[in-house]
């Protein structure tokens, strides 16, 4: 498995959720013979299915078909990606440190980098859309 930091929701859930969770997020979409396969004591395919259903319900794993014509099985997937993750840290932050405006977020964070061609046009273009009253619109 790789060392990808896995998502505060799955890192949060119960010592077996999270292994379930955990096989999913770390090596992609898998069925249900996947991940029982891959976890560390046996467990009863019944019960990596009640698992595996109970972290859809949570927002953690979501389910789609895996193929088509006969033995079709589903195939769980990580739900909380990493962008996901990156704009709710960017939404926290705007939250508490600018009074919830990604744009005043963006501004800082341009004009923390300095000066060069690249940050001077965003800064412009971000100027401009202040100046025309559409400084809320989702920057992320």
């Amino acid at each position: 498995m790789t060392g990808r930091p896995l998502p505060p929701q799955v890192e949060l859930l119960a010592a077996r959720e999270r292994e379930v969770a955990t096989i999913v997020y770390l090596r992609g979409a898998q069925t249900a013979k996947d991940v029982r396969a891959n976890l560390s004591l046996p467990v009863s395919d019944a019960t990596v299915r009640t698992m595996l259903k109970r972290l859809i319900r949570k927002g953690i794993l979501t389910r789609r078909w895996g193929g088509r014509g006969r033995g079709q099985q589903y195939l769980y997937g990580p739900v909380v990606t990493p962008e996901h993750v990156k704009r709710a840290a960017l939404r926290q932050i705007a939250q508490h440190y600018f009074e919830g405006s990604l744009f005043q977020a963006a501004m800082t964070i341009l004009e923390l980098l300095g000066p060069d061609e690249h940050t001077d046009e965003r800064l412009q273009k971000l100027r401009v859309r202040a100046k025309r009253g559409t400084s809320e619109a989702p920057l992320i």
